[in-house]
C-alpha cells in the first residue's frame, strides 16, 4: 500500500521505499521490462474506465445462479437492453426466473420484461 499522507510528503514516501525495497525493485524493473521494443507498464498504474451505452447493454451471465450479477449492475445504475441466462441448476433457474420478474418491477426504466423474454429459453442451459 502506497502511502498517500499529503502532511507527511516526502519522509513517508521514502520510509516506505526503504521499509518495502524489494516491492519498489520489482516495480522498477517492471517498468523498465521491454516487449516487442515497446516498454510495457503495469495496469495497476493505468485507470481503466469503461461507459456502456446510453440504449443499454447485452449481458450473458454464465453460471447465472440466482441472478446476482445482474442485480448488481442494475443496482449500479445499468440499463440492461438483453440478458441471457445460462445455469444447469433447475431450482437456480426457476429462482432467477422469480426475480426476473421482481428486477422489471424494481428497475422498469433499467430492465424491461423485452430485455429477459427469452432469456430462459434461447441458449441451451449446459454450455
Amino acid at each position: 500500500m502506497v502511502p498517500t499522507d499529503i502532511q507527511h510528503g516526502p519522509e513517508v514516501l521514502q520510509r516506505f521505499k526503504i521499509a518495502h525495497k524489494p516491492l519498489v525493485k520489482a516495480l522498477s524493473s517492471f517498468e523498465s521490462m521491454e516487449n516487442h521494443g515497446k516498454s510495457i507498464k503495469p495496469l495497476l498504474r493505468q485507470l481503466i474506465t469503461w461507459t456502456p451505452l446510453k440504449e443499454g447493454i447485452t449481458l450473458l451471465e454464465l453460471f447465472g445462479g440466482i441472478g446476482i450479477g445482474l442485480e448488481a449492475l442494475l443496482q449500479s445504475g445499468m440499463v440492461v437492453r438483453r440478458y441471457f441466462y445460462i445455469d444447469i441448476d433447475p431450482i437456480a433457474k426457476q429462482v432467477a426466473a422469480s426475480r426476473m420478474r421482481e428486477f422489471t418491477t424494481r428497475f422498469p426504466q433499467q430492465f424491461a420484461t423485452t430485455a429477459w423474454k427469452a432469456s430462459f429459453t434461447f441458449l441451451p442451459f449446459d454450455i
